[in-house]
């Protein structure tokens, strides 16, 4: 007997709706890889305009931060010219109380007792002020004047209390008045938000003036102030 052929299945058909599907899938797929990247491409641009905006900020910023840094250094400058030249007028109208104490003589143009009277008259100005802060310059001005004084003199020390332990007390009898004056003194140069009286200031200038009167510097009076102490406050 011939062999029997084993009947081969034929390869079923698919229906044409199936590749209706995968075309429509692969168009959506590319509609949405081409959506995807418009929004990638924008967000890009976004971040280069952004990138492109900060570089331009960052030198307008770099600019102005110039500009401001030259102004301030311009101010600089000038704040220091104006403070040079308060200094010089300050210096020549108050050259004792700009000089420490042991700057040594200075040259003078004028009689020392003419300078010394000009300079007390600086130094009344300020007592007669209205300004607390200006009554303590006028005590500061003062002691330097004395020690100015007492250089000139001839008396030694290192310090203007030294010096006036050296002073005869028989040249300077007003010594524990301008003593007095001078402890007030350096309170004020210790502390000088303190405010003391006017009668106090008023006191240790007098005793001040009364101690250049005795020391031959300054034209003397025919009334004496008073020798009345007031503690300092």
């Amino acid at each position: 007997m011939p062999p029997v052929r084993e009947k081969r299945e034929k390869p079923e058909h698919r229906p044409a709706y199936v590749f209706s599907e995968i075309a429509l899938a692969a168009i959506i797929f590319i509609i949405v890889v081409s959506i995807i990247g418009a929004y990638l491409t924008q967000g890009f641009g976004w971040y280069i305009d952004f990138v492109d905006a900060f570089g331009r900020f960052w030198r307008r910023a770099r600019l102005i931060i110039a500009v401001i840094a030259m102004m301030l250094n311009v101010g600089l400058v000038i704040f220091i010219i104006q403070t040079l030249r308060k200094f010089y007028h300050l210096a020549e109208r108050h050259p004792l109380f700009i000089l420490p104490p042991d700057a040594g003589p200075r040259e003078r143009a004028v009689p020392f007792e003419k300078e010394i009277s000009g300079e007390w008259a600086g130094v009344r100005k300020f007592g007669e002020s209205k300004s607390p802060s200006e009554w303590n310059m006028a005590v500061l001005q003062a002691d330097a004047l004395l020690d100015d004084v007492l250089q000139h003199m001839g008396h030694e020390g290192n310090t203007v209390k030294e010096r006036l332990d050296l002073v005869d007390p028989t040249q300077l009898p007003s010594l524990d008045r301008v003593l007095s004056a001078h402890r007030l003194r350096n309170m004020v140069a210790h502390d000088p938000m303190v405010q003391h009286t006017k009668e106090t200031i008023d006191h240790a200038l007098a005793s001040y003036e009364l101690a250049f009167r005795e020391l031959g510097v300054l034209k003397k009076q025919e009334t004496v102030p008073p020798t009345i102490e007031v503690m300092p406050s």
